[in-house]
């Protein structure tokens, strides 16, 4: 044994084995999980489907060589490309991501579910498509474990478990002050749900765990569009470390503990990493989608209060003396930022912005984020007068992991000493607490998307599974798949 096998060797990390167990072991789900989890996916694939109109999104799909096809691959929604399971997961990824960063997210927890559904999608649609196949499915020239072609329902509940294992260790250390990167977690997450899927056992999860640690931290700068391939490629090797791992590779046991080379030593300066609050579903329960408007989730609630005031604000424009804003002060986009420089995305939770943007527009739309609108004279004298403070019971709201609120409050204050009313909003229209009544939502911005790809009919056909959580369920993989192939 080399000194550096020894340096790995010994038992598993404590995490690792908690992580293991629940991935294995998972308590039972709720059904709100299972069913936020169906919007999520919904809510990834129709997003994926919309990339499709961007070239700079589709120059990053298909084989490595171009012309070659995989027998009996995964497909690629909203495409003819059939791929191995880990370049197709790539290519949704990017998609899934490439115009809508804030899709379906969870606050502080920076995890996004359109991430693990292009893993289990392209895997579990790999599966269903060599049922009945002569020879038994092999990763790396050793069989994979023989399993029944997944629905569904499996799908979900791995769905969940990833989202899950993402966003407790992205929340528990962001807030030991060791914030993990979203894209180390994504692959951390997704390799091992993915090698639990396979029909991988304990061993094997483990393995790809350890593995997916070792890989390192790459960076989210080129998340989103144009640089969307980071989400591509931690999806993709997700899948490769759960097919070697069942292949029969040996796993790192001290992968994290590791004295001077382990991922603590290396990327937390000895800190351990944090896993300690008991998994179940609560991170799927609180998902948080990007729905009603343009601007980003946890920004939210304080457009809702400006649109409040919009008929007083526009009535007395030239009035106005000042614009206080109140906010959770958590994960928002520095204010000091050039707006002519800043993407949309950036001034979609760029607070103030987005504050002065409701009073005048009533509303916000993504043309209303456009470089013709940010250099309107009266936003930036609107933006002159605005003042923000952080809200300590705000952030309290913010950071608590059973209520992942978003308050803010709005207030202006005219030049003749009068002020209107105080207004408070706390929750985006896509949190838990407005689910039931936030549904249409989910189903106009999907109709909205699929118009750009497949006709009525085919529409009808998807939306309505979504109305019918059993036949959904119930569904296989595959199937499910070839309604998202044209």
């Amino acid at each position: 044994m080399s000194s550096t096998d020894s340096t790995f060797a010994g038992a598993y990390d404590p995490v690792l084995l908690k992580l293991a167990d629940y991935v294995c072991q998972p308590p039972a789900f709720s059904q709100e999980a299972y069913r936020t989890a169906e919007l999520a996916l919904l809510d990834a694939l129709a997003g994926a489907v919309q990339a499709l109109q961007d070239p700079d999104c589709t120059r990053l799909l298909g084989p490595m060589v171009p012309g070659t096809t995989q027998p009996f691959g995964a497909r690629l929604p909203g495409t003819d490309y059939e791929l191995d399971p880990a370049t197709a997961a790539f290519g949704l990824s990017c998609c899934a991501h490439w115009d809508d960063p804030y899709g379906s997210g969870s606050g502080i927890r920076r995890s996004y579910p359109s991430d693990h559904v292009a893993v289990l999608l392209a895997l579990g649609d790999w599966l269903g498509r060599n049922e009945g196949h002569p020879h038994q499915l092999q990763a790396f020239d050793k069989p994979l474990p023989e399993r029944p072609p997944p629905t569904l329902r499996p799908l979900l509940s791995a769905l969940i478990q990833a989202h899950e294992i993402q966003g407790l260790l992205a929340q528990e250390n962001a807030a030991a002050k060791r914030p993990l990167e979203p894209l180390l977690l994504l692959r951390v997450a997704s390799a091992a749900v993915a090698t639990r899927f396979l029909g991988g056992e304990r061993d094997a999860v483990l393995a790809a765990l350890s593995h997916a640690w070792l890989d390192g931290c790459p960076l989210s700068a080129n998340r989103s569009a144009p640089f969307a391939r980071a989400t591509g490629d931690a999806a993709s090797r997700a899948i490769q470390l759960a097919l070697r791992a069942l292949a029969g590779e040996p796993g790192c046991p001290r992968a994290l503990s590791a004295p001077q080379c382990g991922f603590e030593a290396v990327a937390l300066s000895g800190q351990p990493v944090l896993f300690e609050r008991t998994p179940g579903c609560l991170v799927m329960e609180t998902l948080l989608f990007q729905l009603g408007s343009a601007a980003a989730p946890h920004v939210q609630p304080a457009l809702d209060a400006a649109c409040r005031l919009h008929p007083q604000a526009i009535a007395r424009l030239t009035d106005i003396a000042r614009i206080e804003i109140h906010t959770h002060g958590q994960d928002l986009r520095p204010f000091s930022q050039a707006l002519p420089s800043a993407t949309r995305h950036e001034r979609a939770r760029h607070l103030p912005l987005v504050v002065v943007l409701g009073l005048l527009c009533g509303r916000l739309l993504p043309e209303h984020l456009g470089d013709e609108v940010v250099v309107d004279p009266r936003v930036g004298a609107l933006l002159a007068r605005t003042r923000v403070h952080t809200d300590a019971s705000f952030a309290r709201e913010f950071l608590a992991p059973e209520r992942l609120a978003a308050p803010h409050s709005v207030q202006l204050f005219f030049n003749d000493g009068s002020c209107t009313e105080r207004i408070v909003a706390r929750y985006p229209a896509g949190h838990r607490h407005h689910r039931s009544q936030s549904l249409p939502l989910h189903f106009e911005k999907a109709m909205a998307a699929l118009a750009t790809r497949f006709e009525e009919d085919r529409i009808e056909d998807i939306l309505g599974l979504f109305d019918d959580s059993e036949s959904l369920q119930s569904m296989p993989v595959s199937h499910f798949v070839n309604l998202w192939v044209p």
